[in-house]
């Protein structure tokens, strides 16, 4: 036999199988890979649902603790994370730390979305700091990103944030905005008032004593479709029954007063 020929078969078989065994083991790995990522994927999303529990629950510590766990074992924690995190800060009432979480995550090029944008500025309304709530409304209102366009919530939340402090001036400016109705900006149509816009707009409109426009508002608010929530009616009514009265509107306060013992009853039963 030829012995370059034997000597050469032998090597030739055995680079076959080295790349056949190549491309098995890549093949593990892929899969591996693949596996190791809906790991993590699965695993991210529990986290986030654990700091949103913790954020509703005001466990700040709790929620701490489990972020930074996750930062220690190299988990790619998202702008979802940080959101539940911020969220825990705002609704313990630390403001300036969850400014901080902010910017960390900025560092980390994570862009903000809607959800985080509204919690941060719902920790401004409930600071009483309405002017540092405007600004970042402002901001979500020019900004070009769709996901960070304001939404009904974010509306609601300053509209929250407005009856605070009394201010019916820029509740209204930015009611009407919705509304189509201010004229040094366009209809924002992506957005329409809900049940809660217009009870909040009753509310700011009776604080002031501006009865018939919170009368004309009331209308909008009765048509609403939405599901009652017996409680906001109740709130809503004797908004209305408190406004008539300081105006001597008796009649109609006690009309507004027997409405709002009505929904006290349906609740009683419920």
């Amino acid at each position: 036999a030829n012995p370059e020929v034997v000597s050469v078969a032998p090597k030739i078989i055995s680079k076959s199988e080295d790349e056949i065994s190549n491309n098995e083991s890549s093949k593990d790995i892929g899969i591996k890979t693949l596996s190791n990522k809906k790991q993590l994927k699965s695993k991210l999303h529990m986290v986030n649902k654990e700091l949103a529990e913790y954020a509703q629950k005001k466990q700040l510590k709790s929620a701490i603790k489990t972020f930074n766990k996750c930062l220690k074992k190299g988990i790619p924690l998202d702008v979802h994370s940080f959101a539940n995190l911020i969220n825990a800060y705002v609704r313990c009432g630390e403001i300036d730390t969850a400014l901080i979480q902010l910017e960390t995550m900025k560092n980390r090029n994570i862009s903000p979305n809607i959800v985080l944008l509204t919690t941060i500025m719902k920790g401004y309304c409930e600071s009483g700091d309405m002017t540092s709530a405007k600004g970042i409304f402002q901001q979500m209102l020019q900004s070009d990103q769709q996901n960070m366009k304001p939404n009904i919530r974010t509306y609601n939340t300053f509209l929250r944030g407005c009856i605070r402090v009394g201010d019916i001036n820029s509740a209204l400016h930015y009611f009407n905005t919705i509304k189509g109705e201010d004229k040094d900006k366009d209809k924002d149509s992506s957005v329409q008032p809900d049940k809660t816009t217009y009870q909040y707009m009753i509310q700011l409109l009776c604080q002031s004593l501006r009865y018939e426009e919170a009368k004309d508002i009331l209308s909008h608010y009765t048509l609403c479709n939405e599901d009652d929530d017996v409680t906001d009616s109740i709130a809503t009514y004797i908004s209305l029954a408190r406004c008539g009265i300081l105006l001597c509107q008796f009649v109609e306060a006690g009309k507004w007063l027997d409405i709002a013992k009505t929904f006290l009853h349906q609740a009683h039963h419920a």
